[in-house]
């Protein structure tokens, strides 16, 4: 009994270990520095906030050091070769080793399909996790691809990669698959990140399209200036970002593309711009629809065209789409698209899956296409509700952090709506909020850091029943103390209501809401 009590509990932690690890963005920028120690602070680039740095000679004071400079660091080690100079490399036997790495002096190509490989593996993960390092990126994973004299197969690279990758989640890192591009679309749920060298060199970038799809960042190295000045103006369209280094790896040369990949000038509504708003989700948008008090529009994605969008923006709006991004609607264009995976348990989405992210990111690029500046997703609230599919507060926070980085690649705003215990986490990520009912629910104070930051807060009272007319009366009384703006709507149709000046004061000022 006491041992399957052990068991039990540490497959708990593993589980929370796994999902509170460091999650990679797209507005990530990196160095990639092998070939010699980091030096601090000499080798810091301000900007730079990601190192992948050698995981053996790196010592934990230097990851430290960085984690106090805000960068997350990477354990790099190569898991497919046998390097005759690692303290490890008495832990091999004859069976494990292959061929000869012709062109690196020292190494030779291992056997992945052996339980010794796989603990000693295991065993350098703990290495980086014990160290600090934040995630690691093992070198040499592509071993079926060379002449590696143990018959090494396809099969056997996808059990071991994602081996790797399951013993790195399981200890609370990230992990990137390094180039072994012929597997990117079967291991792109495992995998964090992507690392790769010389794709433009080779013209292989586009081989990446399937990490681009569903925002996991992709990392280039080019070892030349030709191929470097080859990749810059493409790397967006690969969804990549590209440095320059030497075949040496060290500090210096480095360089990165002049052209930042992910679009950063979009809409960045502020709180003390004052600006109305009206959101209308059952019906398309028409000219006459225009309220002189409201320059925001919250308008449904599907419903709208870009003459909608047009309209709003000719007469000084800024146009918002809303879609549903937790929960399935059979009546939407793309319905067809989704898998029964994907909804298990009826309406909720599985939001862990690729593929609904993939839909996501279609449906955000399809937003942006429509002339819309700003997004607001809805149902990103799962794990509040009943599901039905064991959705965690951690899977809301990864997906909403997904749909953030990419609305922010493709230049729009984001808005959060409702989600209201993760603000805080997701407050940096977040360009306003967007709120249904927080008075009818006391809530409305759970806006504070959104108020500190000056980001807008939109929130809307529903209802036709007295005690709903009661609660916005008193939330307009409030909502400049709350930091918030408030409408009162019957429904989700045109009727709109702002709130009027008033010269009471906030009943609620000092009331704490929530305990």
């Amino acid at each position: 009994m006491k041992a399957a009590i052990a068991l039990a509990l540490l497959g708990i932690c593993c589980r929370l270990a796994a999902a509170q690890r460091w999650q990679p963005a797209l507005s990530d920028r990196f160095d990639y520095q092998l070939g010699e120690l980091f030096v601090v602070p000499t080798h810091f680039k301000p900007g730079v906030n990601v190192y992948v740095l050698d995981g053996w000679d790196t010592p934990a004071s230097t990851v430290a050091w960085l984690h106090g400079q805000g960068a997350r660091v990477v354990c790099y080690f190569s898991a497919g070769s046998f390097e005759d100079w690692r303290s490890d490399a008495g832990q091999f036997t004859a069976a494990d080793k292959g061929l000869a790495m012709g062109d690196w002096p020292g190494e030779w190509w291992l056997n992945i399909r052996t339980d010794n490989v796989r603990r000693i593996m295991a065993a350098r993960i703990a290495m980086c996790k014990s160290k600090g390092f934040d995630a690691v990126d093992p070198d040499n994973v592509d071993g079926y691809t060379n002449p590696n004299g143990v018959g090494l197969t396809a099969a056997d690279q996808a059990a071991f990669n994602t081996f790797l990758a399951d013993q790195a989640h399981a200890q609370g890192l990230a992990i990137g698959l390094k180039n072994d591009l012929n597997q990117v679309q079967q291991l792109v749920g495992k995998f964090d990140f992507f690392v790769n060298e010389q794709c433009t060199q080779y013209s292989e970038c586009g081989m990446y399209s399937p990490a681009k799809a569903i925002g996991k960042p992709v990392w280039n190295i080019e070892y030349t200036s030709t191929n470097f000045a080859k990749a810059c103006p493409s790397q967006a369209s690969f969804g990549m970002r590209t440095i320059l280094k030497t075949l040496a790896l060290k500090s210096l040369p480095f360089a990165e593309c002049a052209n930042n990949p992910w679009p950063i000038a979009r809409w960045q509504p502020r709180a003390s711009d004052n600006l109305g708003f009206q959101i209308m989700l059952t019906a398309a948008y028409k000219p006459t629809m225009w309220l002189s008090n409201a320059r925001v529009y919250i308008i449904d994605l599907f419903l709208n065209t870009p003459t909608a969008t047009a309209s709003i923006t000719a007469k000084g709006g800024f146009a918002v789409c809303h879609f549903n991004a937790g929960q399935f609607d059979s009546g939407t264009p793309d319905a067809a698209a989704f898998l029964p995976a994907d909804k298990p348990a009826g309406s909720w989405l599985d939001i862990r899956s690729q593929n609904v992210r993939q839909i996501m990111r279609a449906r955000l690029e399809l937003c942006k296409s429509k002339g819309f500046v700003g997004v607001v997703p809805d149902s990103v609230d799962a794990y509040s509700n009943a599901n039905g599919i064991g959705l965690t507060a951690l899977d809301q926070l990864s997906y909403n952090q997904f749909l953030a980085d990419s609305a922010h690649t493709l230049g729009l705003a984001i808005g959060l709506r409702n989600d209201l215990e993760q603000i805080q986490q997701l407050l940096p990520s977040f360009d306003f909020f967007v709120n249904e009912s927080c008075m009818k629910f006391n809530e409305c104070q759970l806006y504070k850091p959104a108020q500190l930051a000056n980001l807008p807060v939109w929130q809307i009272e529903y209802g036709t029943t007295s005690s709903t007319t009661t609660a916005f009366k008193n939330v307009c009384r409030c909502q400049a103390t709350w930091g918030i703006k408030s409408i009162y709507k019957k429904n989700l149709g045109t009727f709109r209501t702002a709130c009027a000046s008033t010269s009471k004061a906030c009943p609620f000022a000092a009331r704490r809401l929530l305990a």
